[in-house]
């Protein structure tokens, strides 16, 4: 499986400290995997879960998929400097 980044992935990425590694691993290596609910993010797109990250994906051709965005599981607020604190 290959896993693309959207720009706004790298962009979240960057600002929340986050490597394309542990994405990565979140990918494919989920805890949970869930189906959006729609919404924000179209139907199709699966939400992966691992420790304290979560990656909204869009699936591809050939079992790849897109990282759309990526998201802390533990905050109460979605914020990126939260997310870098919590990183600590």
């Amino acid at each position: 499986m290959q896993v693309y980044f959207r720009v706004h992935a790298q962009q979240v990425m960057e600002r929340r400290g986050v490597t394309s590694a542990e994405v990565e691993e979140v990918v494919r290596r989920p805890e949970v995997i869930f189906q959006s609910p729609g919404g924000r993010h179209p139907r199709d797109y699966r939400v992966h879960q691992l420790g304290d990250l979560a990656a909204v994906v869009k699936p591809l051709r050939d079992g790849d998929v897109e990282v759309v965005t990526i998201l802390w599981r533990k905050a109460k607020r979605w914020t990126d400097e939260e997310m870098r604190e919590g990183r600590s």
